[in-house]
C-alpha cells in the first residue's frame, strides 16, 4: 500500500468511524497504530514544537524523553492519538485532510499529555506492587476504598460495577483511573509486555462500557423503584 491508498484507507475508515462503526474503529486502529510508533520514534521531542505551532502558542514546558524512554513513550502516544481520533471524529472533514493526518496531528498533543503525565505516574511505581498476587490484592483495595480519582466513572454504584469486571479488566481500569499509570505500564504489569498497551487500551474500553452498563442499570433501578 502506497502512502496515497494509505491515507485513502484511513479516510475512508474514519468517515465509517464517524457513522458509528465499532468494526471500522477497530480496523482504524490496526491500521494506524504502528505508523504512529514510528512517527513518535523518528520526531520524538520535535512533537512538541509539532503542537506548540498547531496551537499557536509559545514551547510548552514538557520534560524531556531521552531515546532509551523513547519506545515506551511512543506506545502510550499511539493509543492516545487514536483515541483522540475516534473521540472527535464528529469534527473530522476530508476535505481538509486526511485521515491518517487527523490521527498524527493528535500524536503532538498526545505527547505532551503522555510525558507530563508519564513524569508523575514514575514515581507512583515505586508505590504499587508489581508482583501478581500483590496488585491483585491493591486493586481489589482501591475497588472497596472507591477513591475520588474514580469514583466519577460510577458514583454510588462503583463497587457494583467494578465487581462485574474479569479481573484483569478491574486492574487495568484501577491502574489507569486511581494510579494514573501509563498503557505501556500496565502492560507490563499485566502480561509482561509493553507493546501489548493497544490490547490495554482495547481492555479498558471493554471494562468501561461494562461499567456505564451498570451504572445505566442500577441508575434505572433506583428510578423504577
Amino acid at each position: 500500500m502506497n502512502a496515497a491508498e494509505f491515507a485513502q484507507e484511513a479516510t475512508r475508515l474514519l468517515l465509517l468511524v464517524k457513522a458509528g462503526d465499532e468494526q471500522a474503529a477497530e480496523a482504524y486502529d490496526r491500521l494506524l497504530y504502528e505508523p504512529l510508533l514510528e512517527h513518535v520514534a523518528r520526531r520524538g521531542h520535535l512533537l512538541v514544537s509539532d503542537a506548540s505551532r498547531l496551537t499557536g502558542t509559545d514551547q510548552m514546558g514538557v520534560p524531556f524523553v531521552g531515546p532509551a524512554d523513547l519506545e515506551e513513550v511512543a506506545h502510550d502516544v499511539a493509543v492516545e492519538a487514536l483515541r483522540a481520533a475516534r473521540r472527535n471524529v464528529h469534527q473530522f472533514q476530508p476535505g481538509r485532510g486526511d485521515g491518517a493526518a487527523w490521527a498524527f496531528r493528535a500524536a503532538s498533543f498526545a505527547y505532551v499529555d503522555v510525558v507530563r503525565t508519564r513524569s508523575g505516574s514514575r514515581r507512583k511505581l515505586q508505590q504499587v506492587p508489581t508482583d501478581h498476587d500483590e496488585l491483585v490484592a491493591a486493586c481489589d483495595a482501591a475497588a472497596q476504598d472507591a477513591g475520588p480519582a474514580i469514583r466519577y466513572e460510577m458514583q454510588e454504584a462503583l463497587d457494583r460495577a467494578l465487581s462485574t469486571l474479569e479481573p484483569d479488566e478491574r486492574k487495568a481500569v484501577l491502574l489507569k483511573k486511581q494510579f494514573g499509570f501509563g498503557y505501556a505500564d500496565i502492560a507490563q504489569m499485566l502480561y509482561d509486555d509493553r507493546h501489548a498497551a493497544r490490547r490495554v487500551d482495547q481492555l479498558i474500553s471493554g471494562a468501561l462500557r461494562k461499567i456505564r452498563r451498570a451504572e445505566k442499570r442500577y441508575r434505572d433501578g433506583r428510578t423504577d423503584g
